[in-house]
């Protein structure tokens, strides 16, 4: 599996509109956190129950939310990527019983491209859907895209295995 902007979109139609900011930040920590499960490096896949402590983070630090959510967005999935950086050996773990099991990832490195300009990528996804009158699909599908291709770049790296390792495979 890889990262989708297709599913996030999906995740985003699925939240209810609410004046509520703690349901809206657990609606977006919802989405964010299925889509991320969807992730992988190389042919390992995030373990399940592993992004618990990063979507602790993504939710605690999306305050804000009501009055700059792209600042809050991108706030929270900065502190998302930041755990995801400390915990990649519990994260993307390669469990599978053969002779010589990569064991868990050594390091994460976020999207050090993307990251930085996502902020500016949520900003112009809202005033888009904004001004283009767009549908709740459509608003959906662009903000997933906007959010999506700022997560690309991440890097994770195995340790070396007999005649050595994968090396820094991309989080996809």
């Amino acid at each position: 599996m890889t990262l989708s902007a297709n599913t996030l979109a999906t995740e985003l139609e699925k939240m209810v509109p609410t004046d509520d900011e703690a349901e809206a930040i657990d609606a977006f920590t919802s989405a964010f956190e299925i889509y991320f499960y969807e992730a992988a490096a190389g042919a390992i896949v995030v373990a399940d129950e592993s992004l618990v402590d990063a979507t602790a983070a993504l939710k605690g630090a999306m305050t804000g939310l009501n009055t700059d959510a792209a600042l809050a967005m991108f706030t929270g999935i900065t502190a998302f990527w930041g755990i995801v950086a400390t915990a990649a050996a519990d994260i993307f773990y390669d469990e599978v019983e053969t002779a010589a099991p990569l064991g868990p990832a050594i390091a994460a490195i976020p999207p050090l491209v993307g990251l930085p300009a996502l902020q500016a990528a949520i900003t112009a996804a809202f005033v888009s859907n904004k001004e283009g009158k767009l549908d709740l699909s459509d608003s959906a599908a662009a903000l997933a895209s906007a959010i999506h291709s700022k997560q690309l770049g991440g890097i994770c790296t195995f340790p070396a295995i007999s005649l050595g390792g994968l090396g820094p495979l991309a989080i996809l």
